[in-house]
């Protein structure tokens, strides 16, 4: 046998071995250094849903390699399924074909991954079924706030390989920005920002019909951008959720909206002053434009249960009983508006006042005081009013003064520049009091006829109020009636016994029992009475992973599902080389056409060699 058949041979052979062995080639060095079962820790929380078929495909390669190596599997959802035959399967070690079982259960949810909640299966496995484990994570990408915990247990566990995407999908978070009774203004957060980016956001009815569309850019290199809704009177009560247009949504990118930003039901309490500026007149104005506004007497207001926010001028007397009702429908939830007059300076002791007033009215600006020129300081941050530019026209000739007291400072929403408060304010029971120290007229100040001044606070002051029926449904549970699922898509829920209490909403708990979703109740005309409870409530922010300890193995699903199958190449070269060797052969014994003329002339040239040089040559 000649050398290069030999060698022909002996690949082969060699070869057939190799593919025999089956070897893990994909498999990390720690992965085939350990004997011990392989954890697999999965984030299949909303951030997960896109490109979530590259976590199963990796957990499915990795399930196949256990089986080789004969190892079990312990499977660590990072979102709980809330499903009892499922959970039952996860956090306990699985034969391969019981993990290829739950792997086919396994999708990603609408609720934030939650780490905590794989530590804890993690401490409840035993020192035995932990040793010499082989760890992997199939991550999101995304740094949670007990990222360094898990990462540090996991570490403890035995050596760890993190898997992402190399080309992560496009992932946002959406939030309102602003509570404002005209315009709506989205925040709009993306987790990897990179060149300029044009999004469009869409605002939709129940029935998924767009009702408004707006553009917003995110600038080179930005996380965060914003989108302004004008939201035309007549569609206000139609509008259901936001989302982005010509993305792979998910649950954070779907922004439920309840009745809590809408337009507010606002009573005037009518007086008998029909003068041409009279302070109903303003007020009336002012607020019409942006709230559905009522003027009637106090008894016709205190009557409609959806009523959000009272307003009451210097004009309106008062009786004991009146007080109380209005003090009882404050406490009930009620946001009560009162402007300063001549009437409350010479009666300052009312129940009705956020704060204790003096007898009088005090002269600003030079009539019957030493101080001049005094102006509205500009507004804190925790005002109501931050933000609000405040005009150099602006002109106060009197105010009701508060009496001095440690508490004052607390119950100022604005104040003058010698520091007398302008606006206070105070909770009583489940509503507030709000006080203007100036009339609501031209008489003490020229507030009214500010323009956009007047008119934003007024906004500000409504904004920050919430319907009676909406402050009495937080004191109680209410069940879930509309949910979102882990891509975005929002839809009515059957009927359950999950109900959400504020004691949840405070916590910030959001998981398979208290999911996103419209939380409320019908009445019976259809409508929803309820509040939206969504991602960016609990999430406030994206944030791509950091650097990761030395230790531990970083790759990405692409880089290992792509790794060319070389046991299935080795086969092929096998077959070849075998076949090649065989053909060789086969040709040697004559049975090929080719050969065997090849094989007769190399005969014959080497019989006329051996009989010399014919005769007479």
């Amino acid at each position: 046998m000649k050398p290069w058949q030999k060698a022909l041979c002996i690949s082969s052979i060699f070869t057939a071995a190799l593919w025999a062995a089956n070897p893990d080639v994909n498999q990390d060095h720690a992965y085939t250094m350990q004997d011990g079962p392989v954890i697999v820790a999965i984030d299949n929380g909303w951030s997960s849903a896109p490109n979530f078929e590259s976590r199963l495909e990796q957990l499915s390669a990795l399930i196949e390699s256990a089986e080789t190596s004969k190892r079990n599997i312990i499977i660590l959802p990072s979102a709980e399924l809330n499903d009892t035959k499922f959970d039952e399967k996860t956090g306990v070690e699985l034969t391969p074909a019981e993990a290829r079982t739950t792997l086919l259960e396994l999708t990603s949810q609408p609720w934030p991954t939650d780490h905590t909640f794989q530590l804890e299966m993690i401490e409840q496995l035993s020192p035995d079924a932990v040793e010499n484990a082989s760890i992997y994570w199939l991550s999101d990408g995304l740094q949670k706030t007990d990222h360094n915990e898990f990462i540090d247990r996991l570490t403890g566990l035995g050596p760890v390989s993190i898997y992402q995407d190399q080309d992560p999908a496009d992932l946002y978070l959406l939030s309102l920005a602003e509570k404002d009774a005209r315009d709506m203004k989205i925040r709009i957060e993306r987790a990897y920002p990179s060149e300029e980016e044009t999004v469009t956001v869409n605002a939709y009815n129940d029935a998924g019909q767009i009702l408004l569309q707006e553009d917003a850019v995110f600038a080179s290199n930005e996380d965060e951008t914003t989108a302004t809704f004008t939201i035309p009177r007549e569609i206000r009560t139609e509008l259901s959720y936001i989302s982005l247009n010509g993305i792979e949504n998910t649950a954070g990118s779907i922004l439920l909206i309840d009745e809590s930003w809408q337009e507010r039901t606002v009573g005037i309490i009518k007086t008998a002053n029909n003068q041409a500026l009279s302070g109903e007149t303003f007020l009336r104005h002012a607020l019409n434009p942006f709230t559905d506004l009522h003027i009637a007497p106090i008894e016709e207001l205190a009557a409609q249960s959806n009523l959000s926010v009272m307003i009451m001028t210097d004009d309106i007397s008062l009786q004991d009983t009146e007080r109380t009702n209005i003090l009882q429908w404050i406490q009930d939830g009620g946001t009560f508006i009162r402007f300063a007059g001549s009437k409350l300076a010479t009666l300052p002791d009312d129940i009705l006042v956020p704060v204790e007033l003096t007898k009088g009215r005090k002269y600003i600006n030079g009539q019957l005081t030493s101080r001049e020129n005094l102006e509205l300081e500009p507004f804190d941050t925790g005002s109501p009013y931050f933000g609000i530019s405040i005009p150099e026209s602006l002109n106060i000739n009197s105010i009701i003064q508060a009496k001095p007291s440690l508490e004052l400072s607390q119950h100022t929403w604005a104040q003058l520049s010698d520091g007398s408060p302008l606006i206070t304010a105070r909770q009583e029971g489940e509503g507030w009091m709000i006080l203007k120290h100036v009339t609501a007229d031209l008489d003490w100040s020229n507030l009214p006829f500010s323009g956009d001044f007047f008119i934003d606070m007024l906004r500000a002051d409504v904004s920050y109020s919430l319907g009676l029926a909406d402050k009495q449904q937080l004191n109680r549970s209410l069940p879930l009636i509309q949910s979102v699922s882990a891509s975005g898509e929002v839809a009515p829920t059957p009927p359950s016994p999950t109900r959400i209490t504020q004691e949840i909403l405070d916590a910030k708990q959001m998981d398979a029992l208290y999911p996103p979703g419209r939380y409320g109740e019908y009445d019976v005309n259809g409508t929803n009475f309820g509040f939206a409870y969504n991602i960016s409530d609990v999430v406030t922010e994206l944030v791509e992973f950091g650097p990761m300890p030395s230790s531990v193995r970083e790759t990405t699903y692409e880089a290992d599902q792509s790794n060319t199958n070389i046991p299935a190449f080795l086969l092929l070269g096998g077959a070849l080389a075998l076949l090649a060797d065989g053909l060789v052969r086969f040709g040697q014994n004559g049975h090929l056409p080719a050969m065997r003329r090849r094989q007769r002339a190399a005969s014959e040239n080497k019989q006329r060699t051996e009989e010399g040089p014919a005769p007479g040559v």
